[in-house]
């Protein structure tokens, strides 16, 4: 490529593997990600696309920067959702996927006002909470904030396709009582129905 100010000299890609491998090391990091960190993994996406999936490493290892990395492969590529399968494993991943797409922490440290999502968005969501399967434990974890996603996810218009998924959401917004031994997280009480629109 030739230099705009010296048109007679070339300017060579210096590092642009390392640059590139950056986005790798960031997704396989076993500490928390910094916003300037995030900014960067946004940036590879918005420019690569489709070629980001390159970068993708094998394992992920830690949740949070799977939602995360769902939700650039959401935005930002046009077959990155193949590999949901991979990275969205559990009804928490489900929620912090949607958490992230809303702008949200995704430590789920209280609970998120979710933006409106779109239908292919909602299917997408409850499509992966379906794959997971009972785990209506594990959405037990984060009562208020699952109540909030399923106001904008509307499960019941998906009972059909999605059984259980429909099911799980409607002892979660009604209370039914269920038994189990895990604690909801601090904040996520199913009896505080202050927030509930």
């Amino acid at each position: 490529m030739k230099s705009r100010s010296h048109p007679n000299s070339t300017l060579l890609p210096l590092g642009v593997a390392d640059f590139r491998a950056t986005c790798t090391t960031l997704l396989t990091a076993k500490s928390a990600l910094s916003l300037a960190d995030r900014a960067d993994l946004t940036w590879f996406f918005q420019t690569d696309g489709d070629a980001g999936l390159t970068l993708i490493p094998a394992t992920v290892p830690q949740r949070k920067h799977t939602a995360l990395l769902g939700a650039l492969l959401l935005r930002h590529t046009s077959h990155g959702v193949d590999r949901f399968p991979t990275y969205v494993t559990t009804a928490t991943d489900v929620l912090r996927l949607a958490v992230v797409l809303s702008d949200g922490d995704v430590c789920l440290a209280t609970p998120k006002k979710f933006r409106s999502f779109v239908r292919a968005e909602r299917r997408l969501l409850l499509e992966r909470r379906e794959a997971c399967g009972n785990s209506i434990e594990d959405m037990l974890r984060y009562p208020e904030t699952w109540n909030r996603l399923g106001e904008r996810l509307h499960p019941g218009e998906y009972q059909t396709r999605f059984p259980r998924s429909a099911a799980a959401f409607d002892v979660i917004c009604n209370e039914w009582p269920v038994a189990t031994s895990v604690p909801s997280s601090k904040g996520q009480s199913r009896r505080d129905r202050s927030t509930r629109r």
